[in-house]
């Protein structure tokens, strides 16, 4: 894939991140994830040369973070009758202006580092860090439990735009390993904020933190 293509792909990645962040809508923040890490995936298998065994394994990731990860969350949401608010600790636009600054800074980063000739041309770094950071964030700038998990889905991605598209298709499985305990995480949030909501009536993570003290 042409470089300069692939950069633009890349930037849609980032422009997804800031969507999430001024959203405040919870399933919407979801299915952009999920069309997030669908464009990724795609973008990874365009990239280079696959096998049949790799094809296979893309299209299994595609079918988990396309389709069963954000069926799970939009499921929980509903059945557990979760508020859609995000309920931000930090406001929708100190947010994105946090977030710009982490774009910015994930640029800087990646220009002190000693890269090879074929990987300069390309923004892969940048965005990896600029992504990871972007998952920490919403971590740290919302309240409620399931957008943690969203936050943490959208690190899942960082480490994908990683493992696939700047090293060698031996670490391939590692996404692998990292993509099923993101799964796991998912099924345990579920379970856990459903007995949360039978017991407590309330999903946001400093109220039951409060509680769980008392």
């Amino acid at each position: 894939m042409n470089i300069s293509l692939m950069n633009s792909f890349l930037l849609i990645t980032v422009l997804i991140n800031m969507y999430v962040m001024g959203s405040n809508r919870i399933i919407s923040a979801i299915r952009a994830i999920a069309f997030q890490g669908v464009l990724l995936v795609l973008l990874a298998f365009l990239s280079k040369e696959t096998n049949n065994t790799e094809a296979l394994l893309f299209s299994i990731i595609i079918v988990i973070k396309g389709f069963v990860m954000p069926y799970l969350l939009i499921r929980v949401v509903r059945k557990v009758s979760i508020d859609q608010e995000m309920r931000p600790l930090i406001g929708y636009t100190p947010t994105l202006l946090i977030y710009g600054l982490c774009v910015i800074f994930s640029f800087y980063i990646a220009t002190t580092l000693p890269l090879l000739s074929e990987h300069k041309e390309s923004i892969i770094v940048p965005i990896f860090f600029a992504t990871l950071l972007g998952g920490m964030l919403l971590v740290i700038a919302r309240q409620k439990a399931v957008t943690h998990v969203i936050g943490y889905l959208i690190m899942e991605n960082a480490v994908f735009i990683l493992s696939s598209m700047l090293t060698d298709s031996m670490t391939f499985l590692t996404e692998i390993g990292v993509l099923l305990d993101a799964l796991a995480g998912v099924f345990i949030m579920g379970v856990v904020l459903n007995h949360i909501a039978s017991i407590f009536d309330d999903e946001d993570s400093g109220k039951l933190l409060t509680m769980l003290k008392e």
